[in-house]
């Protein structure tokens, strides 16, 4: 990705999706660069909570066209109490396990 000014605000819509590797990490680091370095504030979406965790200071969770939550991906994770975004995600929106039914059955 190459950029010819320095904006003050860079939107980047799903900007990793199709990457090797190395060239997500790269990535990440310019992204990194531009927030730490110039001030740019990034607005990123994603669908690679791995890459929400990584790089958002806040993050907005948008489940069906609605927001469901908006915090930082700490405050996120320590309000489900998970230790990652993707179980945050799945208690956020209602779509993890469901719940073991312990109804005993009569056989």
């Amino acid at each position: 990705m190459g950029l010819t000014h320095r904006p003050e605000v860079l939107f980047l819509d799903e900007p990793t999706t199709g990457l090797d590797p190395g060239s997500r990490a790269d990535l990440w680091a310019l992204v990194r660069r531009l927030r730490d370095e110039h001030g740019t504030t990034v607005v990123l979406t994603t669908h690679y909570l791995d890459e929400a965790d990584a790089l958002a200071d806040r993050l907005v969770i948008v489940d069906e066209g609605t927001v469901v939550t908006e915090d930082t991906p700490a405050g996120l994770k320590a309000a489900h109490g998970v230790t990652t975004l993707q179980e945050a995600f799945l208690a956020v929106t209602g779509r993890g396990p469901a719940p073991v039914d312990t109804t005993p059955v009569a056989v």
